[in-house]
């Protein structure tokens, strides 16, 4: 009897001793995972800002109805009176710095994040041969103000998208972890790649929406409405095709 009990007392003792150990280990491996897991905090917002330079829709009016038809390579039996180009231009510039947060550990600091699109053209062209006042030039300019208020609406929606992606971004590194010296380098390209390609799909994105919406208007029926609406002998019966035949 008293064998058994000294076994059992000898069990008890190993099974603490484990015990301890287990404790032991796992706050050692509590205290890595802390260090490697450790939230970066920044007692300031990043420098995240967007730059959108607009520019207003301009008249054109010296250009005649065969240049507008050779600008606008358009295979159409209808006659181009009137054209609306637009053109963006797009940039994602951004900079990402390691801070020391001790422990061999470095937390990205975004220092620069500036994603900028610009309007370089936005131009409305109406056939010289069409006089400011007549019926024809009235049809023909208020055809192309619904190309010029898509390109607006497009504008609006350009400066929200840009607004989201910065404060993703923003939102993103507020959560990110420090990091070991040997993973900033590639973490920060990783970040700079996917933060350049989300800007570019937005870009695209929106720009593919613009052209959905001039085609919708830019069709045969819209067409043929503009070309009756100023009697069978207007100017796109007359003028028009004469200055196309010279």
């Amino acid at each position: 009897m008293s064998f058994f009990m000294h076994r059992n007392s000898y069990l008890q003792r190993n099974d603490l001793i484990f015990g301890i150990a287990l404790v032991l280990a796992w706050l050692m491996m509590s205290g890595s995972v802390m260090a490697q897991t450790h939230i970066c905090r920044f007692g300031e917002k990043p420098p995240v800002s967007l730059s959108f330079v607009n520019k207003d829709p301009q008249l054109d009016r010296s250009r005649s109805v065969r240049w507008l038809n050779q600008r606008s390579n358009r295979n159409s039996r209808w006659i181009v009176s009137g054209l609306t180009e637009y053109e963006l231009r797009a940039a994602f510039d951004m900079k990402i710095e390691p801070v020391a947060a001790g422990n061999g550990l470095y937390c990205l600091w975004p220092a620069r994040v500036l994603p900028r699109v610009e309007v370089v053209k936005h131009l409305v062209y109406v056939a010289s041969e069409l006089v400011r006042g007549t019926c024809e030039y009235d049809v023909v300019y208020a055809h192309e103000a619904q190309h010029v208020a898509i390109n607006q609406r497009i504008e609006d929606e350009i400066n929200k998208a840009m607004q989201g992606l910065v404060e993703t971004i923003t939102q993103d590194f507020a959560a990110m972890t420090a990091l070991p010296a040997s993973m900033v380098q590639n973490r920060s390209q990783q970040l700079l790649a996917r933060y350049g390609r989300d800007f570019q799909n937005l870009i695209t994105q929106v720009d593919r929406a613009r052209t959905r919406d001039h085609a919708a208007i830019d069709t045969s029926a819209e067409y043929g409405r503009i070309a009756s609406q100023c009697g069978p002998d207007s100017a796109f019966t007359t003028t028009l095709q004469d200055a196309m035949r010279r």
